[in-house]
């Protein structure tokens, strides 16, 4: 059983549809006993990295998050459930993250290019990923949605990396984690395959 953590924003539909669409089952969880007790944890994403933060210590669910996927147990974040696994950003002024690992939030900028990035881009797989994205490791284009980027990150961890007038990082991956910067539930097939493909591996 896949829980999906339900805080408030997010896009649950989409994602909901994909695991439905690939027959994985899941439930919507929302109290940090619920997240406690998840065998594998999806956090999607939309909306604002501060809000988001917020909400989870609110909720006290910062801890119970990390504590999660520092126990190896499967964990998939998406868009912003990939943006609060770093350090901080600079949305709203500056925010803190989950601080599983390291890295820092810049946002684009808006006098060279057009903000929020939102596409079509291209991935540039590391060769951790290349499994992950099979058979589509030569023509991977997924679809993006984001005005913060991410430079840099230890770079064992760097599955994809992307460009839009600047370098960024697009995803990461360890063993049993996989998180994106673009939305896969709305990449068509190569999104399809990257999700099958990421949980056949981790159960």
């Amino acid at each position: 059983m896949i829980s999906v953590l339900n805080y408030g924003g997010g896009n649950l539909h989409s994602i909901c549809h994909v695991l439905s669409y690939l027959s994985l089952p899941y439930q919507l969880v929302s109290t940090p006993e619920q997240v406690e007790k998840s065998l594998c944890l999806v956090v999607p994403g939309q909306g604002a990295f501060v809000e988001v933060m917020q909400y989870l210590r609110t909720h006290e669910l910062e801890d119970v998050i990390r504590d999660h996927i520092l126990k190896e147990k499967p964990f998939l974040g998406v868009c912003l459930g990939f943006q609060i696994l770093f350090t901080s950003s600079d949305e709203h002024g500056g925010c803190k993250g989950l601080n599983v690992f390291p890295g820092h939030f810049c946002r684009f900028p808006d006098d060279q290019l057009s903000v929020p990035h939102m596409g079509w881009n291209v991935l540039q797989l590391s060769d951790i990923a290349m499994t992950l994205l099979a058979p589509y490791q030569h023509r991977s284009y997924v679809y993006f949605v984001h005005s913060y980027f991410l430079p840099d990150t230890d770079t064992s961890l760097i599955a994809a990396k992307s460009d839009y007038g600047v370098d960024f990082v697009s995803a990461i991956k360890t063993e049993r984690l996989l998180a994106t910067q673009f939305h896969p539930e709305n990449s068509g097939e190569v999104g399809l395959a990257l999700l099958s493909n990421f949980f056949a591996q981790v159960f």
